[in-house]
């Protein structure tokens, strides 16, 4: 017999008791954590003009401190570009990886970098003989750190203003955007369901420009936005991995005595 504990009395469980209670502590605890998948993040972006032989982007410093991935949209008329980049602290010694690229007329290209140095001041430097290049430099959070591209698409033309559909492989994948525009300054409209980041316009002698949108696609779904760029003289779309969540499986034994 038993009775409420600030009556003085102490309630002794029996066996039936222990293994009532260990059924409803297996019934909350021993079900699995189900993984999901890391959530991507905006940590900063920015775009700029360069001078006819490149240039860099310390005017317009940004920082990436907490990012995983970064991006370069770089669009221009003709040359091979080195691209380098460093922060406040110095050099960085990030390798940027060649990932799509247009190379008729009018270049339009994106580099990236996984698990990159970053910080604050982060800006970075384009050389590139005659190449008037336009850079949109983004930072990302939430990437995959092993293999984070996905796929991508291009085209080229005068007038275009869509780059051909694409479809992430998996959920909440980062699906970025870039034109090179030789004339207006582009926009991302409904079709794509796209944000912008930063749009520059072509300036005649000095640079070619370059817009960038983003989009994080909770599910994966074809994706081909169209730009209002009056004059699009190239379009990419690629879409990057997200880094796997942090989800496990937990498994509580609960053990029970005797009378």
């Amino acid at each position: 017999m038993g009775d409420y504990s600030r009556h003085g009395y102490i309630w002794v469980p029996s066996r039936r008791d222990l293994l009532k209670t260990a059924g409803v502590l297996a019934a909350g605890l021993v079900a699995p954590r189900i993984a999901r998948a890391a959530t991507f993040g905006v940590v900063a972006h920015m775009a700029q003009g360069l001078l006819a032989n490149g240039g860099d982007t310390s005017s317009n410093k940004i920082n990436t401190t907490g990012a995983s991935l970064l991006v370069l949209a770089l669009s221009w008329y003709s040359g091979s570009p080195t691209i380098t980049d460093r922060t406040d602290s110095g050099p960085t010694g990030n390798t940027w990886t060649l990932l799509a690229s247009d190379i008729t007329s009018m270049p339009l290209s994106l580099y990236y970098v996984i698990n990159p140095v970053v910080g604050p001041g982060h800006y970075v430097t384009v050389v590139q003989t005659s190449g008037y290049p336009g850079v949109g430099f983004m930072a990302f959070s939430g990437a995959d750190l092993t293999a984070p591209y996905d796929g991508q698409h291009s085209q080229h033309g005068d007038g275009l203003s869509w780059p051909g559909s694409i479809t992430p492989a998996e959920n909440n994948a980062l699906v970025i955007g870039a034109v090179a525009n030789q004339t207006t300054t582009a926009r991302v409209i409904t079709n794509g369901s796209m944000t912008m980041l930063d749009s520059t316009l072509n300036v005649t002698g000095a640079s070619v420009g370059i817009s960038t949108a983003y989009v994080i696609q909770t599910t994966a779904t074809a994706i081909n936005p169209t730009w209002t760029s009056l004059y699009a003289n190239g379009d990419i779309l690629a879409s990057f991995k997200p880094a796997a969540g942090g989800g496990t499986r937990r498994r509580v034994v609960v053990t029970t005595g005797g009378e």
